[in-house]
């Protein structure tokens, strides 16, 4: 509809001077005003730009959290650990079986450190008494093993060290066998082992394989009573954190880009 471009009076089309005040409407600058209702390309842009908007700001936040929480939920080793339990058998050991690791193929151009680490604390509640803890294939594990008695541990509420309630007492599974083990430090079968009194800590970083944790009286004894706490330690979470706040920011970016040029710029 056009409109006089002096008074703003609503004119004919083809009207040479504007009716009211009379000015000559030059038909070239007849002005033509522009509808600033919403229509269906503006409730567009606004809906999928806040979409987008409001999806980069959940990832942000989630990148934030994500880096910023590790000093919280780890020590200063940068390990998040599990509670202490206390595991004690009356045979020649304690073993953690089918503790199977598969480095996917995907990750595996990363050094397996910069994915996770490993770390067995382990305390004898006998003092003086030294402790082993050992690394070994499932295979190697199992021929050591194969004669000897020895308990298994199935179910354990290891449990985040600052988590509350009640730890449920550990269940075993018994393996018997009639022959004493050879000491474990005379055999060569471990993949990573450590010995000695007092508190010991084995820091571990996997392959792909399957493995089972020892634990036993350094000399061979029967008879194994330790306190015992698992950690781990994945830097990899800080790259994805790291990762997570870019992409967090691209996308609160562009959701904002599409609702002021989709939006609010054309109203």
């Amino acid at each position: 509809m056009p409109y006089c471009s002096k008074c703003g009076k609503e004119i004919d089309g083809d009207a040479v001077f504007c009716p009211k005040c009379g000015a000559p409407t030059k038909s070239g600058e007849v002005i033509y005003r522009r509808d600033n209702g919403w229509g269906i390309g503006r409730f567009i842009a606004l809906f999928f730009g806040g979409i987008i908007a409001i999806a980069g700001f959940g990832v942000l936040m989630g990148g934030v959290a994500l880096t910023s929480s590790r000093g919280w939920i780890t020590d200063s080793n940068g390990y998040i650990n599990t509670r202490s339990i206390e595991l004690q058998t009356d045979t020649y050991a304690l073993v953690q079986q089918n503790i199977n690791i598969n480095i996917e193929p995907m990750i595996a151009w990363r050094s397996t450190s910069d994915i996770v680490t490993l770390r067995i604390n382990v305390k004898s509640s006998n003092p003086g008494e030294e402790i082993f803890v050992g690394i070994a294939s499932a295979g190697d594990a199992n021929s050591y093993l194969n004669k000897v008695s020895y308990d298994r541990l199935m179910n354990i509420d290891w449990g985040w060290e600052r988590s509350l309630g009640v730890i449920d007492q550990p269940t075993y599974k018994r393996y018997s066998g009639s022959e004493q083990p050879a000491t474990p430090t005379s055999m060569n079968i471990w993949i990573k082992s450590i010995k000695g009194t007092g508190s010991q800590s084995l820091e571990w970083v996997p392959s792909s394989g399957d493995y089972w944790i020892v634990v036993m009286n350094a000399n061979g004894s029967p008879k194994v009573d330790v306190t015992s706490q698992l950690g781990v330690k994945i830097p990899f979470l800080s790259v994805i954190g790291n990762i997570l706040i870019g992409i967090g920011v691209f996308s609160l970016l562009i959701g904002v880009v599409v609702i002021y040029y989709g939006s609010i710029r054309r109203a």
